[in-house]
């Protein structure tokens, strides 16, 4: 089997003061994980409705991510991302971004004597790039505004919510000087992957990859010289690819064949894992308060045990920015682990592999005897 369909998974992409209705934007829609036979990778299969929401998602203020000034985790994100830019580039050229969200990544570059460019349909984008006198193309890429190539062409957590990654390399190839890179950050889908956890799923991302099929990926695009390591403290992938000469690169048949026995193994089990967690969680809330970081990519699967017992969650984030916020039309706000406290909650629920040991310090620190599920 390569293949898993849910008929009626929530989007969850912002967080808002008020609980309102996005024009355009539905609460449920379905989600159908297929395998990438090409180049190993599960993907969603493609949907024109599906398409057309995350369109009108991403040309909104929201969702640009971690890399924005206000954001606590952005000192985290930002400096693993510049450090590996830096090394695996020279200052004074060109470096365009592509989904450049904030600009907090293209500020620091420029800092450093980059040249830099971004483009992202965002009017978030492009109104701090007026303001930091950056050039900002506000539309996707590729476009053709875009009159020049540039030495390096970065993203970060793009790729994941692109339906035709390949035809997306590409065209970031063309648009490379003779000798230029693409420099790049994309969620590490290994481990969810390989214990069938289907927690790794956010209707925004359309692919998730593994160490072997992004390489495999990449060499069929045709870049070499690539260099991808696996980050200690975000949970990412940080890829480094040379532009080739004009070539069609043959990926051979025993990377492609490791990496589509990797992906299957998730299509073996996500059905079940999926089930046997919904029961637990089902079960504790019986008797029990939950407090709930919520990652975005884990309440869509909890959803309907969320709803039927929205008195027994307790959505919890010691980010200021988005205390008293909502998420979507769910009507609980998020709150700091302390303010929990006092509505007894006494169990708290883990569900990012990523944070796991900043979640588990944060929430020990405020309640010792604090009784903690990892799913």
């Amino acid at each position: 089997m390569s293949s898993f369909k849910i008929e009626d998974i929530p989007i969850f992409w912002r967080e808002k003061r008020k609980i309102n209705k996005a024009p355009g934007i539905p609460n449920i829609a379905p989600a159908h994980l297929i395998l990438d036979q090409k180049f190993g990778f599960i993907k969603q299969k493609y949907d024109p409705t599906i398409s057309k929401i995350l369109n009108k998602i991403y040309s909104q203020e929201e969702n640009i991510g971690y890399l924005q000034d206000d954001n606590p985790l952005s000192k985290l994100y930002g400096t693993e991302f510049l450090n590996f830019i830096t090394d695996n580039s020279n200052s004074n050229s060109s470096i365009c971004e592509i989904g450049c969200g904030g600009c907090f990544t293209l500020k620091e570059l420029q800092r450093l004597n980059y040249e830099v460019f971004g483009i992202d349909p965002s009017p978030i984008s492009k109104e701090i790039g007026n303001n930091q006198h950056i050039e900002i193309i506000n539309e996707f890429f590729p476009s053709k505004k875009i009159k020049r190539k540039f030495d390096y062409i970065i993203h970060y957590d793009v790729l994941e919510h692109i339906w035709e990654p390949f035809e997306f390399l590409c065209d970031i190839s063309n648009s490379l000087t003779t000798n230029g890179k693409t420099i790049f950050v994309i969620p590490d889908s290994t481990d969810q992957i390989n214990n069938g956890d289907i927690s790794l799923f956010l209707h925004q991302h359309i692919n998730y990859f593994t160490l072997s099929s992004i390489s495999c990926l990449l060499y069929a695009c045709g870049f070499n010289e690539i260099n991808i390591k696996r980050s200690k403290i975000t949970g990412t992938l940080l890829c480094v690819a040379s532009k080739s000469n004009p070539t069609t690169n043959s990926i051979s048949e025993s990377d492609l064949k490791k990496a589509i026995d990797e992906s299957l193994i998730f299509f073996c089990s996500v059905e079940y894992n999926m089930k046997r967690i919904q029961a637990k969680v089902d079960e504790i809330t019986e008797k029990n308060n939950i407090g709930l970081y919520p990652p975005l990519r884990a309440i869509p699967y909890l959803s309907k045990i969320i709803i039927k017992k929205p008195e027994r969650f307790f959505f919890i984030d010691d980010n200021p920015k988005v205390n008293d916020c909502y998420i979507c039309d769910i009507p609980i706000p998020i709150k700091p682990i302390k303010e929990t406290l006092k509505e007894k909650v006494n169990h708290f629920l883990v569900a990012s592999h990523t944070f796991k040991q900043i979640m588990t310090k944060n929430i020990k620190s405020v309640k010792s005897d604090a009784k903690i599920i990892y799913l």
